[in-house]
C-alpha cells in the first residue's frame, strides 16, 4: 500500500481546525440563539434551525474524518511513542465524527461518544507531546494547553470549558500539523512504516 507523503497529512491538520471553526461559527450565526458560555456545543447539533444543526453536525463529521486521515499519517510516519499517540488520535477523531451522527437526541449514546472523544484525545495528547522536551516553542504550547485545560475544567461551568477546550484542541491540532510539516526528525521518519 502506497502511503501519501508526510506533508500531505500535515496539510490536513493545518486546514481542518479552520474548517471546523468556520462551520461552528456559521452554525451559531445561523442558529442565532446559541450563546458561548450559556449553551453546550452539542445543543447546536439539535438546533431548531435545520441549517444551523446541519452545519454543526457536518463540521463534526468532516473534521472527524479529516482527523482520522491525519491520525493515520501520524501513525504511519511516527517514531516510537508517537505511533501510539497517532493510533489514539485516530480513534478519538472517529468519535468526533460520531458526535455529528449521534446528536443530543440520542441521549446516553451522544454522551458516550462525546466523552470518549474528549478523553481519548487527551490521552493521545500526552503521547504526542512526549518528544517535545527538546523544542522550547512546542513545550510552551504543551504547557499552555495543559494549563488552559486544568484551569477551565476546574474553575468554570461546563458550558464555558467545553467550547474553550475544543478551541484549545483545534489550536493543538494545528500545531501538531506544523510539527509534521516541518518534518521534525525526532518525531517523524522519512518513510511510512506500516
Amino acid at each position: 500500500m502506497e502511503v501519501p507523503p508526510l506533508r500531505f497529512f500535515s496539510y490536513i491538520a493545518l486546514v481542518m481546525p479552520f474548517v471546523f471553526t468556520a462551520l461552528w461559527i456559521s452554525s451559531a450565526l445561523v442558529d442565532g440563539e446559541w450563546r458561548f458560555g450559556f449553551d453546550s456545543l452539542s445543543e447546536m447539533g439539535i438546533s431548531d434551525d435545520t441549517v444551523g444543526a446541519f452545519l454543526f453536525n457536518f463540521g463534526c463529521i468532516i473534521s472527524g474524518i479529516s482527523g482520522i486521515i491525519f491520525g493515520f499519517g501520524i501513525f504511519a510516519y511516527g517514531k516510537s511513542v508517537i505511533r501510539l499517540g497517532g493510533a489514539l488520535f485516530t480513534f478519538s477523531l472517529l468519535f468526533l465524527s460520531l458526535v455529528g451522527v449521534f446528536n443530543l437526541h440520542f441521549g446516553d449514546v451522544h454522551y458516550f461518544v462525546a466523552s470518549t472523544f474528549g478523553l481519548v484525545l487527551g490521552i493521545s495528547y500526552v503521547f504526542l507531546s512526549l518528544k517535545d522536551w527538546g523544542h522550547i516553542v512546542y513545550l510552551i504550547v504543551d504547557v499552555t494547553f495543559i494549563a488552559v485545560c486544568i484551569i477551565f475544567t476546574v474553575d468554570t461551568p461546563f458550558t464555558v470549558w467545553e467550547p474553550t477546550l475544543i478551541i484549545s484542541a483545534m489550536v493543538w491540532i494545528f500545531f501538531l500539523g506544523v510539527k509534521m510539516y516541518r518534518e521534525e526528525d525526532t518525531m517523524f521518519g522519512d518513510t511510512a512504516r506500516l
